[in-house]
């Protein structure tokens, strides 16, 4: 197995960084989202955008135990969750980093294949109209080129594969999704040192009106849509978006830790 080297990034001056950027773009969702259970894909860090997104239940699927949050150690191409048990999936980082079976020395129809793959599992997870919070790299961007190049500190180039988001919206559309919002953003340059990360701060404010650079990263959220389905809180006799609780047969490699984060 190797070195859980996406959770170790989101430890560093860049990954902390680009965590808070993350949490910005996903606190004004509160109001918007609903339900009681959400499944994030991959150990990161912190994730202090969970704090925003008040859910009673937070899962973190990972291969490693990691603290405070209701833990689970699996692979995100098997999720150990029952079908349509999730009202919100969070996504950072999971196409390009999420598993150590996703190389980009393998072919390209390998790396498709376990794109689709990892897509058909949150999507059999996900409960009719439920949402999907993406967190990508912008191939395109100088984070892109420093990731393909190994400029990152904890990520290896051999074990990453960059997906634009054109594809992944046109892969979630295929698959019954629409698309409730996108945005780029994180104009900072890949710096590591947080005096560096001070002083180019200013990128993040003009790269919102003009930058010769394109956004760093993009944020898409999406809300699945199935013919027929019936959500409990269509009913006129119930609060908008209320859920009621699904019950879920966990694995025996369950952590639950004493406090959320």
């Amino acid at each position: 197995m190797l070195p859980h080297k996406k959770n170790d990034w989101f430890n560093t001056p860049q990954g902390e960084r680009f965590a808070y950027a993350l949490a910005l773009q996903i606190e004004h969702l509160h109001g918007d989202l609903g339900g009681r259970e959400l499944l994030q894909i991959g150990g990161c860090g912190a994730h202090p955008w969970l704090s925003s997104l008040a859910y009673p239940d937070q899962w973190i699927v990972d291969r490693k135990p990691l603290p405070g949050a209701l833990m689970v150690m699996a692979s995100p191409h098997a999720l150990p969750f029952a079908k349509h048990s999730m009202d919100c999936i969070v996504a950072p980082l999971c196409m390009e980093l999420g598993d150590p079976q996703r190389i980009t020395r393998c072919s390209a129809e390998k790396n498709r294949h376990a794109d689709h793959a990892i897509l058909d599992e949150m999507d059999r997870v996900l409960r009719p109209m439920g949402h999907l919070i993406f967190a990508g790299i912008n191939p395109l961007s100088l984070w892109g080129m420093a990731l393909k190049l190994g400029w990152l500190p904890g990520l290896n180039r051999q074990t990453t594969h960059l997906m634009s988001s054109y594809h992944l919206k046109r892969m979630l559309i295929e698959r019954g999704y629409v698309v409730r919002g996108f945005v780029n953003f994180h104009y900072l340059w890949p710096v590591n040192q947080p005096y560096w990360i001070h002083k180019l701060e200013f990128l993040n404010e003009m790269g919102k009106m003009l930058t010769p650079f394109p956004a760093g990263f993009y944020c898409l959220i999406v809300q699945k849509y199935e013919l027929g389905a019936v959500r409990p809180w269509l009913s006129a006799a119930r609060e908008p978006w209320t859920v009621c609780e699904a019950s879920m047969p966990m694995s025996q490699t369950t952590y639950k830790a004493t406090t959320h984060d």
